[in-house]
């Protein structure tokens, strides 16, 4: 199975900006996290069989981006804000995957580009200024690099498959599996605590 390079539709960026120069592009509301919450606590209050029973109705929430030329969905309820930043904080003498750092709300957070982290050569450098995806898990934060920000996608279990044999070894690593239209889902949990990142590369 072959990995989607087509683009789908971009999110518009906020024209707010901060003191530091930072642009807000898109941060989850009160309103629409207690939705994803009460959505999740329904599934968890169902019985342990209900897996059977599952359908087209009971779907995930995915944001979509497009990062160097595949295009990956992170779940929802693993993205603390997305941000689009003019500076990023380089650390000499690190892997070419890892960028920097940034600080989100007082935590420094490491930026990691999965072009290179996936073992690839960027075609096109990252726009500038650059969207990041901040995402957390296990008690880890990550921002990922990201070329272009997408719509958000519903995603029903019907829909994803396994990864196909076709991608890196370390992306198998990291993802969920592909969907329909061949978006790979990253698994999150997996990414944030992936040796290559505890040990820096």
């Amino acid at each position: 199975m072959s990995i989607d390079r087509s683009r789908g539709t971009p999110l518009p960026a906020s024209n707010s900006r901060t003191k530091s120069g930072e642009i807000h592009a898109f941060r989850l509301g009160p309103e629409a996290k207690r939705k994803l919450l009460d959505e999740r606590a329904e599934l968890l209050a169902r019985p342990a069989n209900f897996s059977d029973q599952l359908t087209d109705r009971d779907v995930y929430h995915f944001v979509a981006a497009r990062v160097g030329e595949t295009q990956y969905c992170v779940d929802l309820k693993h993205l603390k804000e997305i941000r689009i930043v003019e500076k990023i904080a380089v650390i000499p003498c690190t892997p070419k995957f890892l960028l920097g750092l940034v600080q989100v709300h007082g935590e420094i957070s490491a930026v990691v580009d999965l072009v290179e982290f996936f073992g690839f050569r960027r075609t096109e450098a990252l726009p500038q200024p650059t969207t990041l995806l901040i995402i957390e898990s296990r008690g880890y934060t990550l921002a990922l690099a990201v070329d272009q920000l997408f719509d958000v996608q519903p995603i029903g279990q019907s829909e994803v498959g396994t990864v196909p044999a076709t991608v890196s070894r370390t992306e198998r690593e990291v993802m969920r599996g592909i969907t329909s239209s061949k978006s790979l889902l990253l698994d999150v949990d997996a990414l944030v605590t992936h040796p290559r990142l505890a040990v820096g590369g």
